[in-house]
């Protein structure tokens, strides 16, 4: 099964599952949650459609415009999983296997400033 997984706001995480060959899927379910607990909320779903991590054969993660937090998130979760335990990693479903996703973002994100110093002082 693959795996798809939106996490681009910060207040909800879209999980789906698709069969290998395509022809079948379990829509995707908005939870809503923080990105802190993603890995719960992944591991709940699974279960819930009685599959462990082992059945997770690719998964898609949306590259799309959303909060920088859970963006490189959702998308830090894809690329370890990939890469331990071997799978492929989507942009879409129609899209090539990829080695590594990174998120896209359409302008640069907005950090607030700093206002402790290097020993946790106020500035």
């Amino acid at each position: 099964m693959i795996l798809t997984l939106d996490g681009h706001d910060i207040t909800q995480l879209s999980l789906g599952l698709v069969n290998d060959d395509r022809t079948e899927f379990v829509p995707p379910q908005i939870i809503p949650c923080v990105p802190e607990g993603y890995l719960g909320i992944i591991d709940g779903f699974l279960q819930a459609h009685e599959l462990g991590l082992s059945r997770v054969t690719g998964i898609v993660v949306s590259s799309t415009d959303g909060s920088a937090t859970a963006l490189r998130v959702s998308h830090a979760i894809a690329n370890a999983w990939g890469f331990a335990r071997g799978i492929p990693l989507y942009r879409s479903l129609e899209a090539s296997p990829l080695a590594i996703l990174l998120p896209e973002y359409r302008e640069t994100a907005h950090v607030t400033a700093r206002k402790k110093d290097a020993l946790y002082r106020k500035t």
